[in-house]
């Protein structure tokens, strides 16, 4: 029987080695209990009050959503590198009817996605591994393909459904520094924040409308950030003016609420916003660290999350998105994560 060259013996027991080694953590990783430890419960406001808002939890990687890569790619892992799923500076969050959340996030210069329902993971990237700067929202049209928006390359990005390339998406707008991100049924609407000015366009990127300019009047803006769309209205975080304003589908002012302050109520950098299945208004605060709830109206209801570390706190926290089951996920920018709570309303 002829030898082995003593290199390739080598190799060839250290390959045996890697893989026993890889069966046998496969093994005791997917028999293994969660390494998550089940929060204790945490409602606001406070007992003995109705609790209305419940922390559920958090997450920073692939692993907290329980997704485990296959052995052959765990494999290839040990060779080529492991990719790293850690969230650096997540600013938005946006989920799919199939549990697929993707997370823009500047820091790793690209978009999260995390299938929980296939186990995969990847970073949405633009074609042959070009990075996304600045992804700062997200949005998901009809057919659930994705949008984002790139503020430093001042485009938007297309990701068909399952796939995970960024294509630039042609429209007729001409941005300089495209941020929150609302869609409607047939047509969607970007903020441009520098430009102080909010488009309006169909999802082929035709150019249905556009208004806005700088002012502090109504209808006027100061570097406006984010935007949600509620009962065919926009509720647009007029970050510099301290203001939520109301506006119809067509940019037509219907009213605002929110000055610039110190207390609970009023703002100091409004930027996520999004409603809930009772139509209240949430704000996240940025420099408060906070989320804070309105009423339809404008009128303050109560505030959950203050600046920290621990579960339910903040540190810069961004954007904001609350799926049909009344779960909200909130970027906790510079705690590196993405925190759950969910709306409890007339349940309790």
């Amino acid at each position: 029987m002829k030898k082995l060259p003593i290199n390739n013996y080598i190799y060839r027991n250290r390959l045996l080695w890697l893989l026993s080694l890889l069966l046998v953590s496969s093994c005791s990783l997917l028999n293994s209990p969660s390494q998550i430890k089940s929060p204790d419960p945490i409602y606001w406001p406070a007992k003995p009050n109705k609790p209305v808002i419940q922390y559920l939890g958090e997450f920073r990687n692939s692993g907290d959503l329980k997704i485990t890569q296959s052995l052959w790619r765990r494999f290839v892992e040990l060779f080529a590198g492991e990719k790293d799923t850690h969230l650096v500076k997540p600013m938005a969050v946006v989920t799919d009817s199939q549990g697929v959340i993707y997370v823009a996030d500047p820091g790793a210069r690209g978009v999260h996605r995390f299938d929980q329902l296939n186990q995969s993971y990847a970073l949405i990237l633009q074609k042959d591994d070009r990075p996304l700067p600045s992804p700062v929202a997200l949005l998901l049209d009809n057919q659930s393909n994705l949008i984002i928006s790139d503020s430093k390359l001042a485009a938007l990005y297309k990701v068909n459904k399952g796939e995970t390339v960024a294509k630039k998406f042609i429209t007729e707008a001409q941005f300089k520094q495209p941020t929150g991100l609302a869609a409607g049924n047939n047509n969607f609407y970007v903020v441009d924040t520098t430009e102080h000015k909010i488009f309006n366009l169909n999802f082929n990127g035709q150019l249905i409308n556009q208004f806005g300019h700088r002012g502090i009047a109504d209808g006027e803006f100061n570097y406006p950030t984010m935007l949600t769309l509620s009962n065919n209205q926009l509720l647009v975080a007029d970050s510099l003016n301290f203001r939520i304003q109301r506006l119809d589908s067509h940019g037509k002012f219907i009213n605002k609420f929110g000055k610039q302050g110190d207390a609970t109520g009023y703002h100091s950098r409004p930027k996520g916003i999004a409603t809930d299945k009772d139509q209240n208004i949430y704000v996240v605060d940025g420099l408060f660290h906070t989320v804070q709830i309105f009423d339809n109206a404008g009128n303050f209801l109560m505030n959950f999350g203050e600046q920290g570390q621990a579960a339910g706190q903040f540190w810069l926290p961004t954007g904001i998105s609350i799926d049909p089951q009344q779960t909200i996920y909130i970027a906790d920018s510079y705690n590196q994560r993405i925190q759950m709570f969910r709306f409890l309303g007339a349940e309790q």
